[in-house]
């Protein structure tokens, strides 16, 4: 009986080894196993991250050719990367595509630097006469480089230099503007809103400028009150009005008249006749306001007007045709009113507020208690840039990134 029970004993010892055994096989397998599989992740993600890195570069590489203009198609030389090249407001829009998925968007704008122009104003036989508080410095070009104090309605000159910086004879013509973006600028108003994009409608939306533009149309007024961001343009036959509540985020606006309501804040690129910016709005950067030549010898108003206290964070471009016998401004810039960026101004500009910038305009006018002055700038400062900026794409012109997009 004693032999039986050790005989017992000896097989579920051995019994009891070969489950160990085996138990301590699955162990050190899963261990190896998960080693192999986390080896293999590993190799993949950093494949993966390697991949993206070699995406990011390539992406900077073309735009910093596009910036300094030394391939005109930045990704032709990288066969895994396609590229496209149109404009959104005032500024150039990049996009890149890479066969990993890998995608980014950029706006460009046209560089602002010390070496920038400041002021520009078109040789009109007149010479440039400044009052009251006006302030002027940088880099400036002149009508015969000459530069006059004057007054305006008992208001003299009084800031002591006339110019603090270095001055130059101008042209009878501005710097040109970048013919294939005037091009975009006349094609988007005439084109009809199912060439623009896909139509949707009038509600709370955020589309990404990897999709297809949204197209949100009316043949009649527009009241805008909504939360809009990305890639859509708001097209209207008639009006479109911005509510102060609105939250507009890199929105296009196209109409004959845009108004934006007093307290307005967002981002957005208007592209109309005429525009009204009330009182204090703020258009962030990079924002664009641009009226196409108007063929019309009647004015109602001043094609764009910019009332007090507002900020404009980018650029403000009038497109015109400049007819001797048009008197009526087609900026008006208002007191206490601060840009940062570029106005461009083929008519008449009416400046009291304060540009940190360019200014290109081939007259200035200054309506005042009935009179009107030609050339005469009356306590507008036009100041160097605070800041790097895209301000207005001219013609040969080094362009700077303006801002990412999504």
């Amino acid at each position: 009986m004693k032999k039986i029970a050790e005989v017992f004993f000896l097989k579920k010892v051995k019994a009891s080894a070969m489950y160990f055994v085996i138990l301590v096989a699955i162990i050190v397998g899963l261990i190896l196993s998960s080693f192999l599989l986390l080896t293999h992740t590993f190799v993949s993600y950093h494949s993966k991250s390697t991949e993206i890195f070699e995406d990011i570069d390539h992406i900077e590489n073309g735009i910093d050719s596009v910036l300094t203009k030394t391939e005109n198609t930045p990704m032709g030389a990288n066969p895994h990367f396609f590229s496209t090249k149109e404009y959104w407001g005032s500024f150039e829009l990049l996009v890149f595509n890479s066969e990993n998925e890998f995608s980014k968007a950029v706006l460009l704008g046209g560089e602002i630097n010390d070496l920038s122009s400041n002021i520009y104003l078109a040789d009109n036989k007149l010479p440039l006469v400044v009052a009251g508080n006006a302030k002027l410095e940088g880099i400036g070009y002149f009508p015969k480089n000459l530069i006059k104090p004057g007054s305006i309605d008992g208001n003299y000159f009084n800031k002591g230099k006339l110019f603090y910086g270095e001055s130059f004879a101008s042209k009878n013509d501005l710097p040109q503007v970048s013919t294939s973006w005037r091009n975009y600028i006349e094609n988007i108003v005439r084109s009809t809103p199912d060439k623009l994009g896909e139509l949707m409608e009038l509600s709370n939306a955020s589309n990404s400028f990897f999709h297809t533009t949204g197209v949100i149309y009316s043949p009649d007024a527009l009241l805008i009150s909504h939360r809009l961001q990305g890639n859509i343009i708001v097209k209207s036959e008639k009006t479109i009005r911005v509510s102060s509540l609105s939250e507009l985020n890199q929105i296009i606006l196209i109409a004959p008249e845009v108004v934006i309501e007093s307290g307005f804040r967002g981002n957005i690129h208007i592209i109309s006749n005429e525009i009204e910016i009330k009182s204090n709005s703020l258009l962030e950067y990079p924002s664009s306001v641009i009226v196409t030549e108007n063929q019309s010898q009647e004015f109602r108003k001043p094609r764009i007007q910019v009332l007090k206290n507002s900020t404009i964070k980018g650029n403000i471009i009038a497109f015109e045709r400049v007819k001797k016998n048009k008197l009526k401004n087609d900026i008006i810039i208002a007191a206490n009113v601060n840009i940062e960026g570029s106005i461009y101004c083929e008519g008449y500009l009416d400046l009291r507020g304060r540009v940190h910038g360019n200014v290109f305009s081939q007259f200035f006018a200054t309506h005042q208690n009935g009179s009107i002055y030609i050339n005469h700038l009356y306590d507008g400062e036009i100041l160097k840039h605070i800041e790097d900026l895209g301000g207005v794409l001219l013609e040969d012109n080094n362009k700077i990134r303006a801002k990412w997009l999504y």
